[in-house]
């Protein structure tokens, strides 16, 4: 090959390999996504984790036998994609320096790749115009096909393989009822499905901690709720708990303080694997809680059919943030105004239920 047709082919091989990785990348994150948190959500959940990986390993595909259409797509995607991802996170108030980075290392490749493939798409008009024709083995002209699709299908079995035994065996006994758990030196009744767990908002979106936490400031109700200001001593006395009635189905005109929001100590202590108690404890600082046995997002705690990953918990980390738990025992903290995180009220066990 003369040195400097070698020369001109080099962006095709760079993008051909950028393509496997970005499209491995996508790919895994995609998949990662929907068994972390959209594994049992019904249709069309998976199809939002999934869509921007099958996506891309589609336009690498095309952009192999269309370099100059498929670099226009990629280019488009990575400046599209981002910009709607930085989008949503800035619409959860989650902007941080590790969103903007991951917004480079998930999109910035997929822009990289549709230059090079433009470059490619150069290379390949001048070889026409030389007269050079393909090889007439077919692993010679396919071998890029190939190499795109194989990396993102080997790096997807892999995951898979990780996941799905535990996804697979995870406990869903139905019940979206009150349940009595007993966790690990605590027992508490958990609220069941309706106000007082998870419960949507008209916009389709799960409440902030400030917009439960002002449920009861007048008007009672939600609207208007996400703002400033909340704290610990306004979750005791206007607490969207406080207004439920006796088992939980409906909302009060005035608080009536049979229900609250858990602590994070609690949920921790109530987290669950395999229908056991996880064995879980914080202690009040660390990221993750010790767990006798990693938990999962099962009943009774959890509805493993619903979005939230996360419960609210009734403590804060600062005037700004709120303590939030997650079902592998995750502690974290998010802005009070953040929406998407679920929460679910409880209230002490009944003296003529204990021993039960």
């Amino acid at each position: 090959m003369p040195k400097g047709r070698f020369a001109r082919s080099l962006p095709g091989w760079f993008a051909t390999f950028l393509a496997a990785v970005t499209t491995a990348v996508m790919n895994y994150g995609g998949f990662a996504g929907l068994f972390y948190e959209g594994w049992g959500q019904p249709f069309p959940t998976p199809l939002v984790h999934l869509a921007p990986g099958l996506a891309s390993l589609a336009i690498c595909l095309a952009a192999l036998r269309w370099p100059r259409a498929g670099g226009l797509l990629l280019l488009a995607a990575g400046v599209g994609g981002g910009a709607l991802w930085l989008n949503m996170q800035a619409a959860r108030a989650e902007l941080s320096v590790e969103v903007l980075l991951t917004l480079l290392i998930f999109f910035g490749p997929v822009l990289v790749t549709g230059g090079l493939f433009l470059l490619e798409a150069r290379h390949q008009r001048l070889l026409r115009e030389e007269g050079v024709r393909p090889s007439p083995r077919w692993i010679a002209r396919n071998y890029r096909y190939l190499l795109v699709a194989v990396v993102p299908l080997v790096t997807v079995a892999i995951l898979s393989a990780e996941w799905l035994p535990r996804l697979l065996s995870r406990r869903d006994d139905g019940i979206r009822g009150a349940r009595v758990i007993k966790g690990n030196g605590v027992t508490l009744v958990w609220a069941p499905r309706g106000p007082g767990w998870n419960w949507k908002q008209p916009d389709g979106r799960y409440p902030s901690w400030e917009m439960i936490t002002f449920y009861g400031v007048p008007p009672v109700g939600m609207a208007g709720k996400n703002r400033h200001g909340a704290r610990p001593e306004e979750m005791a006395r206007t607490c969207l708990c406080a207004y439920l009635n006796e088992d939980a189905t409906a909302l009060l005109v005035e608080p009536v303080f049979i229900w609250r929001m858990p602590t994070t100590d609690e949920i921790v202590r109530s987290l669950t694997r395999n229908g056991e108690n996880a064995g879980c404890v914080w202690d009040g600082q660390s990221e993750y809680a010790d767990c006798r046995t990693p938990p999962d997002k099962e009943t009774p705690l959890w509805a493993p059919d619903e979005a939230p990953i996360y419960y609210w918990a009734a403590g804060e980390r600062d005037p700004m943030n709120a303590y939030c738990v997650n079902y592998t025992g995750g502690t974290n903290y998010q802005p009070k105004s953040a929406v998407g995180l679920g929460f679910r009220c409880v209230k002490e066990v009944p003296r003529s239920s204990e021993g039960r």
